[in-house]
C-alpha cells in the first residue's frame, strides 16, 4: 500500500523508469536518508554552509559519490550572514538561515559564500537528469529563484513548505514549467497542520503515462487509494 512518505514517492518514480543522474541537496543537515539510499549510484552535490555538521555528512555518505559544498545556496553569487539556532534541547544548532532584513535577528551568525545554482551547474557541466531538493528554514524561494536559468535540466523537485509558503512555491514551479507529483513527509504541530514536502515533475514528464495514472487507460477501481483508510 502506498504511503504519503519521500521514500514511497522516490520508489514509484523509480519503479516507472526515472533516471537520476545527479542530486543536488539544498540544506541537507547531516543526512537525507531517502536520496541517500534511493539515488545511491548517482552523483550528489552536498550542499551543507554549517561546518558543524560536515563531519557527519562525511560518514553517513561513505560509499556514495558525493560533494560536500560548504556555500548557501540563494538567488545571488557573493557573501552572506548565516544565522544559526536551535529549539531542540540536546542540539547546538537545529536550524540556519541568511540572515536578511525579514529574519528574526540572531546573535549567532557567520560570513559564508553564497552561490547560484545555476551558477554552480553550469561550472560542473552538469548537463541534465537532475533531482533538486531544497529544505533551508524559509529561504526556499531564494534558492528556487537561483536555478532558473537551469531549470530546462532539472526533472524532479523536492522543496519542504510551511502553510504559510505552501502557494508561493507552488505558483513559482507552476509558472517555471513544473507541476505538482506528490505531496509526502506531512508534519502536523499541537494537532494542527505544520509542513509538508511537495515534490514536482517537470511538467513533459508529468504527461508521460509512467508518471501519470490517468493517461495508462480506463479507471480500475482497484487502483484508487484513499489514506483515510490507512496509516501513513
Amino acid at each position: 500500500m502506498r504511503r504519503a512518505t519521500k521514500m514511497d514517492c522516490l520508489r514509484a518514480l523509480i519503479g516507472n523508469g526515472l533516471d537520476i543522474k545527479t542530486v543536488i541537496d539544498v540544506g541537507i543537515l547531516d543526512d537525507t536518508e531517502p536520496l541517500r539510499t534511493a539515488f545511491s549510484t548517482s552523483k550528489q552535490y552536498l550542499f551543507e554552509p554549517v561546518e558543524e555538521f560536515h563531519p557527519t555528512i562525511r560518514q553517513n555518505y561513505q560509499g556514495v559519490d558525493f560533494e560536500l559544498v560548504g556555500a548557501a545556496a540563494s538567488d545571488f553569487d557573493g557573501t552572506v550572514s548565516l544565522a544559526t539556532r536551535t529549539i531542540i534541547a540536546d542540539m547546538a544548532i537545529s536550524h540556519s538561515g541568511i540572515q536578511d532584513d525579514s529574519a528574526p535577528k540572531s546573535e549567532n551568525v557567520r560570513q559564508v559564500e553564497s552561490i547560484r545554482l545555476d551558477t554552480f551547474v553550469k561550472a560542473k557541466g552538469i548537463q541534465g537528469n537532475i533531482l533538486l531538493k531544497v529544505d533551508v528554514d524559509g529561504a526556499e524561494l531564494k534558492v528556487l529563484q537561483g536555478a532558473r536559468d537551469v531549470f530546462d535540466r532539472i526533472d524532479v523537485v523536492i522543496v519542504e513548505a510551511s502553510r504559510t509558503f505552501c502557494f508561493e512555491r507552488f505558483e513559482f514551479l507552476h509558472r517555471h514549467g513544473f507541476g505538482l507529483f506528490d505531496i509526502v513527509d506531512i508534519c502536523y504541530y499541537t494537532d494542527f497542520f505544520h509542513q509538508a514536502d511537495m515534490v514536482f515533475l517537470r511538467n513533459p514528464l508529468l504527461q508521460d503515462a509512467r508518471f501519470n495514472g490517468w493517461k495508462r487507460g480506463p479507471f480500475e477501481k482497484s487502483e484508487w487509494q484513499s489514506l483515510n483508510a490507512i496509516s501513513c
